[in-house]
């Protein structure tokens, strides 16, 4: 392979071509004096239409010195020489972007394939998180009842346990390392289904307060794992509203094939037998998540600073290490999140509403059993949703209302899509766009009215789907098909929904504390929910449903206010638009009409007339006849 030139071959060649050029210009200016002087002598025979004469060219070879002659041949070997070398010039120099290009595509191909497998490693800890979460799920209530225990006074504890751990949760998770917190999660988990095993009243009421603390690892650890560990990586920052959106799909997918593998489980172990399913479901987590996943931490941007600093001027180790503990302790991060909070409105909105939407969910799967089996009751035999017995076929229903979660999955970029066009301003100069930054890799720029305005609707629908119950009748047969219709519709919804709040919290959490951020909200949603749950002992469940349906009010209310006076000016501008167009299709419809329906139109008035008057012509005639007749 030839070897590249270096910069004083680069700088040869240029002086090289430098003189070649010189030399050129100089025999050119020689050779028209010769040709003049030849024209200007008496016995040269030049013809305009002949070369010269044998005598001219020895004249002219004669008149050029033998020095020049030395100094053209060495010239034209030194340009022979310059071409070549510019040559192999210009080869490597194609060689080397071509080897760029090899390079590019390479780079391209590796992201690519960290990509598919950062994505297949976490949809596959979803997978059986989810799993094990729903196979548990779908039999709890029916265990405890028929331990013989309060069931209400068990969720209570977990949900009460849940909103006082919640304050450490986010920043025990940020300073330990989100893969030690998954291990954790895993390891309790199973402890838990153990537990649960068993008639053991003290046994069951630990298992529901560890519980409550293992709902808020569920919810912070895995996300900000996949969140940071994306940013690290430097992934495309496209793929990650996909990835969000297959979580929720396989999240799905793992419930709806619980139902069907806790089915199998009950019939063959007992009501236990689901629970002993979770137990080696988590398993599986575990070793995954030990074998495949890297750690990452929470961070402050602070912190760093003064860490790249403490570097800079070299401190000793002990310094250091103090700086790295600071930055690391809980203490940080909670003061962290609590100024962020207070800084920004919308932030706080952002926590407290999608709190209440998680809050109302978790109500929601307590609620939905008693609910149908009370309408049970009074529906006929045979209907959907009813086993042989009579008794609503639960596992069943939750793979239905895992089903219309997938669906609202899929469904969910499309419709964002479709909300995207709808709400484009007119002018897209003036389209309202909202930066942030990410990790410090830059200024990302997002337009957040069309998340915000999805999610907004779907929560209003959801509440007006949770308030079903509370408006049917119990008596009438068909109670248990329409509130069993709204809770599916409400599964849709939360399919949709569960992608735009990822989003939404990319948009407005920072990623250095997102854990913490995310977990301080629900403290007082848990306690709101394990409120609304023991009430239960008390209230009726369709005042339950009541109560569910207000908070989802509110947080619909939460949604709308993140938009802007000036989205909602642009989504206004494209309603007066349309009203503008509508008018002017109906006025060009009605000046389009045929002259003959219009003829038509007017004609109608002067039948009328004309049977009127022969209405009375009639009656004078038959006075008429009957006077003769007299």
């Amino acid at each position: 392979m030839t070897a590249a030139p270096t910069f004083d071959d680069i700088d040869a060649v240029h002086t090289v071509n430098d003189t070649h050029h010189q030399a050129t210009a100089d025999i050119d200016s020689e050779s028209k004096l010769a040709v003049h002087h030849n024209k200007t002598r008496p016995h040269s025979k030049l013809n305009k239409q002949e070369s010269l004469t044998e005598e001219d060219e020895d004249y002219y070879l004669s008149d050029t010195s033998s020095s020049d002659q030395s100094s053209l041949s060495n010239l034209s070997r030194h340009s022979t020489a310059a071409s070549d070398d510019i040559s192999v010039t210009s080869l490597d120099q194609k060689g080397g972007t071509t080897e760029q290009t090899n390079i590019l595509c390479e780079s391209s191909a590796k992201l690519t394939s960290q990509v598919k497998i950062l994505r297949i490693t976490y949809l596959l800890v979803t997978l059986v998180i989810m799993l094990a979460d729903g196979l548990q799920g779908t039999h709890l209530y029916v265990l405890y009842e028929s331990y013989g225990f309060s069931v209400a006074t068990l969720y209570c504890l977990g949900f009460a346990t849940g909103g006082l751990m919640s304050p450490i949760t986010g920043p025990l998770v940020d300073y330990m390392g989100r893969k030690k917190a998954a291990l954790l999660y895993c390891s309790l988990e199973a402890f838990i289904n153990l537990l649960e095993q068993y008639p053991f009243y003290f046994g069951l009421v630990a298992s529901r307060m560890i519980g409550g603390f293992t709902t808020n690892l569920l919810m912070t650890v895995f996300e900000t794992w996949l969140d940071t560990e994306y940013r690290n990586r430097g992934l495309p920052k496209e793929k990650y509203e996909l990835i969000l959106r297959d979580s929720v799909i396989v999240s799905n997918l793992a419930a709806i094939f619980s139902g069907y593998l806790a089915h199998i489980l009950a019939s063959r172990y007992g009501a236990v037998g689901p629970f002993r399913g979770a137990v080696t479901c988590t398993v599986i987590a575990f070793i995954v998540v030990l074998c495949v996943w890297t750690e990452n931490y929470g961070s402050s941007g602070s912190a760093k600073k003064e860490n790249s600093d403490c570097q800079s001027t070299e401190c000793d180790e002990q310094k250091k290490e103090s700086l790295v503990s600071r930055r690391n302790s809980m203490y940080v991060f909670l003061r962290e999140a609590i100024c962020a909070y207070a800084s920004n409105s919308k932030m706080l909105r952002v926590g407290i509403l999608q709190g209440l939407t998680a809050g109302c969910l978790q109500i929601f799967v307590y609620l939905w059993v008693p609910c149908l089996r009370q309408l049970s009751a009074t529906s006929k035999p045979g209907t959907w949703g009813l086993d042989e017995d009579g008794e609503p076929a639960y596992g069943l229903i939750f793979g239905a209302y895992m089903a219309c979660g997938v669906a609202g999955g899929l469904l969910a970029p499309r419709l964002r899509s479709f909300v995207t066009s709808v709400v484009q301003p007119l002018n897209d100069i003036d389209a309202p766009i909202q930066t942030i930054e990410i990790d410090g890799e830059g200024i990302v720029a997002i337009r957040p009215m069309s998340v915000e305005v999805l999610a907004a609707t779907c929560y209003m629908i959801s509440t007006m789907l949770l308030f079903v119950p509370v408006l049917v009748q119990e008596e009438s047969s068909l109670s248990f098909s329409n509130t069993l219709a709204a809770f599916l519709v409400y599964e849709l919804m939360i399919g949709i929904f569960l992608p735009c709040e990822g989003v939404i919290r990319s948009l407005y959490f920072p990623s250095n504390a997102r854990a913490s951020i995310m977990t301080l909200p629900r403290v007082i949603v848990n306690f709101a929910v394990a409120l609304g749950v023991v009430s239960t002992n008390v209230i009726s469940v369709k005042t339950a449903f009541g109560i569910v349906g207000t908070l989802m009010t509110v947080a619909t209310f939460l949604q709308i206010s993140l938009v802007s006076q000036r989205e909602w000016s642009s989504l206004f501008s494209h309603v007066n638009d349309f009203g503008e167009k509508l008018l002017a299709s109906v006025r060009s419809w009605s000046s389009s009409l045929p002259k003959a329906a219009l003829s038509r139109r007017t004609s109608v008035p002067s039948l009328c007339r004309l049977s009127s008057a022969n209405h009375r012509t009639g009656g004078s005639d038959t006075k008429t006849k009957k006077n003769k007749h007299v």
